[in-house]
């Protein structure tokens, strides 16, 4: 197929190409454009594809590439400024910041002097920390510092009331959560501005003067119970110098009185001295009789075989299946820059059971538990006797000829009429026990408290 019409003649300024390039086109247009039936549509697709006006350069460039375009243009023409006005903008940097300078010299060289003597500045939270920090640094500057501790006992307040800066520094009380405590600071501050005759530690001679410490002295003589604001509102003085009168002048420290299970009568007392009195004598009787020798001042060497071996002790216990471990078995050797270690509270397990344990000086006799919902009574503890008679005769040959010395305490079933009258049986002795005094319960203090620490922590 030619792309020259056959039907007219070549006219070359009409076609204005020659016939071998036509015919490249030609071959080309066959591929994009394959001949159809009726011959015609293709070529008038080619006709309106040669005839077309040529398409605009930028018509297919997407947004985001105009843009950048856009931006990079912008970029060179402010490039092209600041390259022109260089040396203008560096001219006008060193100005500014050499006129920052000038006038920061200026201000150092005006700045008003301040004399710290007799200026008094007021730091809080001078416990430890940056307060403290800042209460020294001020100090070393020849100020006054009123330091406000929450806690006149914390290691910033005991390096702030030692020397050799004592004389520079007043420590006072202050709890910034508690508006009286703050009252009372704000207080004893104004005191301490207004007084200007001072002494020792920069205190008030008003509020610590002699015959201040010897009434709160007399006060406290008089009922150890008295609290601070009580002494501070019968002297008329903030409570804060009452504490420091207390603490600091007079040295006292508030402790709680001893806990203890019984309050002794004189006849208790009497009848425990007596007991004791009568054991040392008959343990020292047996020894002069037995040949041991005594030292210069009187005192007998050794011990007495015969009694001391004679004793036979034994207590019941509540044993748990279960002990937590107790803050002395959890040290640890740790490094002055070690962590501190942390111990949570675990309560004890509900599951226990009573055991009942018989010992002397040799070793455990006998040991056995309860069942659990059985209680010690007259019966089971002779039932108890008799299992401990066999263990004496197995384990201790001859003891029971010889004689044997129970110790136990005042409880019913130990004290019961059934009990004395199966000791009397067996000739047993019943070592005297003066009442509400479990001290003198071996083994409330050699054996139940060691062998619970070492092997509580095991199952039952």
């Amino acid at each position: 197929m030619s792309l020259v019409d056959k039907d007219k003649p070549y006219d070359a300024e009409r076609d204005n190409v020659n016939l071998p390039l036509a015919r490249v086109h030609e071959r080309h247009f066959m591929k994009l454009f394959p001949p159809t039936k009726d011959g015609g549509k293709s070529r008038r697709q080619f006709e309106a594809m040669s005839t077309s006006e040529p398409a605009d350069p930028g018509a297919n460039v997407s947004p985001s590439r105009q843009r950048m375009l856009l931006s990079s243009a912008v970029f060179l023409v402010v490039s092209l400024v600041i390259y022109a006005n260089i040396f203008t903008l560096l001219t006008v940097v060193f100005v500014l910041t050499l006129a920052w300078y000038a006038l920061d010299l200026i201000r150092q060289h005006y700045k008003e002097k301040i004399d710290p003597s007799g200026k008094y500045v007021f730091i809080t939270g001078c416990d430890s920390g940056f307060g403290l920090e800042s209460a020294k640094a001020i100090r070393d500057l020849g100020f006054m510092v009123i330091a406000g501790c929450y806690n006149d006992n914390s290691p910033g307040a005991k390096e702030l009331k030692a020397r050799p800066w004592v004389k520079k520094v007043e420590v006072v009380s202050l709890d910034v959560s508690n508006e009286a405590s703050v009252m009372a600071c704000a207080e004893e501050v104004k005191a301490i501005c207004s007084d200007q005759d001072r002494e020792g530690r920069g205190r008030s001679i008003t509020a610590t003067s002699e015959d201040n410490v010897k009434r709160v002295d007399e006060l406290i003589r008089q009922d150890r119970r008295l609290k601070l604001h009580e002494i501070a509102s019968s002297l008329e003085i903030l409570e804060t110098s009452a504490h420091r009168i207390v603490f600091d002048e007079l040295g006292h420290r508030k402790v709680s009185a001893r806990w203890v299970p019984k309050r002794l009568t004189d006849n208790h007392k009497e009848q425990r001295l007596d007991i004791c009195r009568e054991l040392l004598r008959r343990s020292k009787s047996s020894l002069r009789v037995h040949g041991h020798t005594a030292n210069a001042g009187g005192d007998f060497l050794g011990y007495d075989v015969t009694f001391l071996d004679s004793i036979v002790t034994g207590d019941e216990t509540w044993l748990h299946h279960c002990t937590p471990e107790t803050k002395q078995d959890s040290n640890t050797w740790n490094h002055p820059s070690s962590p501190v270690a942390k111990k949570f509270k675990v309560m004890r397990p509900a599951k226990k059971i009573m055991g009942t344990v018989f010992w002397d000086s040799r070793g455990v006799l006998l040991f056995e538990t309860l069942q659990p919902g059985e209680t010690i009574n007259t019966a089971r503890y002779c039932q108890t006797l008799d299992k401990l008679r066999e263990a004496i005769r197995r384990k201790r040959p001859g003891q029971l000829t010889n004689r044997v010395i129970l110790q136990h305490d005042n409880a019913t079933p130990h004290t019961a009429r059934v009990t004395q009258g199966w000791l009397e049986k067996y000739g047993w002795e019943i070592l005297p026990h003066p009442p509400h005094c479990p001290d003198l319960a071996p083994s409330d203090y050699h054996l139940f408290g060691p062998t619970e620490t070492r092997a509580g922590r095991k199952a039952l």
